[in-house]
């Protein structure tokens, strides 16, 4: 027969209070609500500005020739998104 033993739990922290005079707002309380593992999102606006800088920056990598030809394309994709 095996010896089986109860599992423990373990807990890293306490959990943490507002003890502090600040004063949140609903929309606040509410993203706090959703708990650790929610992402908060950014504006959408700005991950098209990273992608065309990531482009560019990658195209900038290609021989001279390539370059014009891939900025256009590249633009012509950004256009449609």
């Amino acid at each position: 027969m095996s010896h089986i033993t109860p599992k423990r739990t373990y807990t890293f922290h306490s959990r943490l209070g507002n003890w502090t005079n600040t004063k949140f707002t609903e929309e606040q309380i509410n993203t706090l609500i959703l708990g650790f593992n929610y992402a908060v999102g950014r504006d959408q606006k700005y991950d098209v500005i990273d992608f065309m800088i990531d482009t560019e920056n990658g195209i900038r990598q290609l021989d001279n020739k390539m370059q014009n030809t891939c900025q256009y394309l590249a633009k012509k994709k950004i256009k449609k998104s």
